[in-house]
């Protein structure tokens, strides 16, 4: 990856997917109380995404 900008909006994607996930109740955006498979898999792909940005912006060749 030769734009680590694009990395950085990737975990930052992350970041925004797990904060939203786990504070849905909090935001009042949650129809239901508890820790359901929504908001689980909102957790686990915001995970995810924050750990192929990092590893995108730690590739060798990518310009800092």
């Amino acid at each position: 990856m030769q734009n680590p900008a694009l990395a950085w909006i990737v975990v930052g994607v992350g970041v925004l997917l797990v904060l939203i996930a786990t504070l849905a109740n909090a935001l009042g955006i949650a129809p239901h109380p508890g820790f359901g498979w929504k908001k689980t898999l909102g957790v686990v792909v915001g995970a995810l995404l924050i750990v192929a940005g990092l590893y995108l912006s730690r590739r060798p060749g990518v310009r800092r």
